[in-house]
């Protein structure tokens, strides 16, 4: 069985910020992730310059590719990014864009199920095109901004339990269904 990552999102829209938190964080994360808004800020420069830094971790770019799939994520591969994330609502031409241009890199693909209304449907047919992640964020930031004090710990894990029994149903992943064993005994 895979062992679980543990993964740090850098948001912040200032590189030495960004940095400062990577090299603390690096001996305890095994992904650094180049949040949304640090990518839109801060472009490739920024990944290569991570990359460079960080070479033994993981480097999960952000991007929340809606269109051009294969034209938009190449660039990132090529600065050295090891995932880039497309939205699940992009359509599958789109996510097999992206799952193109990480193949040619030898990468991976994480397809974002925000605002997507069939979940399981979506992550079922992005794994048939050969997406090695599938990504669920159980609230919007928005949200969780608004309201923070109303979400807690186990709120998030009963979101992921009753996400993960809609993955079963897209997939006979044995690992998958431990993590949900697992996750359901924990509740």
């Amino acid at each position: 069985m895979a062992r679980p990552l543990i993964q740090l999102a850098l948001d912040s829209l200032d590189n030495a910020t960004t940095f400062k938190l990577a090299t603390l964080a690096a001996p305890y994360v095994d992904v650094l992730e180049i949040g949304t808004p640090n990518i839109k800020a801060n472009g490739l420069p920024l990944v290569r310059e991570l990359k460079k830094k960080f070479p033994n971790k993981l480097l999960l770019v952000d991007l929340k590719t809606m269109d051009a799939g294969e034209y938009e994520a190449s660039p990132f591969f090529e600065a050295g990014a090891d995932i880039v994330t497309v939205l699940g609502v992009s359509g599958l031409p789109t996510i097999a864009g992206v799952i193109k241009a990480a193949n040619k890199y030898n990468a991976e693909v994480q397809v974002d199920l925000i605002n997507v209304p069939d979940k399981a449907g979506c992550a079922r047919e992005s794994a048939k095109l050969g997406a090695q992640i599938i990504g669920f964020t159980p609230v919007s930031t928005h949200r969780l901004l608004a309201r923070p004090r109303s979400l807690t710990f186990s709120s998030l894990l009963s979101s992921a339990c009753r996400f993960a029994s809609l993955l079963l149903v897209a997939s006979s992943s044995q690992p998958l269904s431990r993590l949900l064993a697992l996750a359901q005994a924990s509740l």
